[in-house]
């Protein structure tokens, strides 16, 4: 392909910012990023309150987040942040340890060695059984295969077919019962469930392996986690910073027309030109959203066959909440 081409990319987020950074990587440098917003980061998110940032989306990461160690490397930057750590707390406020191997808890929860055991077969499962299940892109799975990216550092091209993926379209409650492993939920529903991303006898197991695929909720298990000093926005405003053709902001797509091999934006009451376009906002919205934002089968000129695959998305909203707190003996102090 021609890399003089010029391509639009729709939304200024982790995904539209790495589009422009892995083009420029491959040669294509006739890029425009378009952002609705004022800022950059989408779902990452970390504004600025007396002095510091305080996170309003994503919070942290692994290291099984290999696209985001490729930003940190473009960049020059790094996980520089707190070390975190997490503690249970039972009925009346005390801190216990009830995954620890103590005689008591394994009289209390008699579970605990037989979860050990299933959580060692689940990952067995998901590497033979399932082969394929954590593949980028996740093609092709409801079809039983796989064509992708492999979840490594190196991103290696993989396809196959393997029938038992078809599995992975059952609630995740059902998979692991099916598979004989049903107390793996256990430790998979902390960061998924209290994460506010769904229930297990609802959401599809591709979901939610998808996002905690073995490697990483290992990896919330071990607390081996990332952190930035500045939050997660950082790292998007710095790939902003650092690529050719920073975002425009503030800018409102009204419509997109695809005809005589050309695609035709209207952006802030202009048309533009492009050969290609890579649309990383989303698809579709149910409803009318009080801050503006659609999806794209209302500006596009979507096909037939475009709508009905949009139709079948099933959009939840992930809303985030601040509070600002005082201590009683200390009224004057806000955290």
């Amino acid at each position: 392909m021609d890399k003089n081409i010029r391509i639009a990319i729709i939304g200024g987020g982790p995904a539209g910012l790495s589009a422009g950074m892995y083009l420029e990587q491959k040669g294509y440098e006739n890029y425009v990023i378009f952002e609705r917003n004022d800022r950059v980061g989408g779902k990452c998110w970390s504004p600025y309150y007396n002095g510091r940032r305080y996170e309003m989306g994503a919070i942290m990461g692994v290291p099984s987040y290999y696209a985001v160690e490729d930003v940190e490397k473009f960049c020059g930057i790094t996980h520089d942040g707190p070390k975190l750590n997490r503690n249970y707390k039972d009925s009346q406020g005390n801190v216990i340890e009830p995954f620890a191997r103590t005689l008591g808890n394994i009289i209390r929860n008699p579970w605990m060695l037989k979860m050990k055991g299933q959580l060692k077969k689940f990952g067995e499962l998901l590497e033979t059984k399932y082969k394929g299940y954590d593949v980028n892109g996740h093609r092709g799975v409801a079809e039983g295969r796989y064509d992708g990216y492999a979840v490594t550092p190196g991103r290696e091209k993989i396809e196959g077919e393997n029938p038992n993926l078809k599995d992975l379209a059952l609630p995740f409650k059902q998979f692991c019962e099916m598979n004989g492993v049903p107390l793996v939920q256990k430790i998979w529903i902390g960061p998924f469930t209290s994460f506010g991303y769904g229930y297990f006898d609802e959401i599809p197991a591709a979901y939610v392996l998808k996002y905690l695929d073995f490697q990483t909720c290992m990896n919330f298990v071990k607390v081996n986690l990332w952190t930035w000093e500045q939050g997660t926005q950082y790292i998007w405003e710095q790939l902003n910073d650092h690529i050719k053709h920073p975002a425009r902001l503030n800018s409102a797509i009204e419509k997109v027309e695809r005809h005589d091999g050309k695609v035709f934006v209207t952006v802030n009451g202009e048309v533009e030109e492009f050969d290609k376009i890579i649309v990383t906002a989303p698809l579709h919205i149910p409803g009318k959203r009080a801050d503006g934002q659609k999806g794209m089968d209302e500006y596009f000129d979507v096909r037939d066959d475009e709508k009905e695959l949009f139709s079948k998305i099933d959009y939840e909203r992930y809303d985030v909440q601040a509070f600002l707190t005082k201590p009683e003996d200390h009224p004057e102090i806000s955290y």
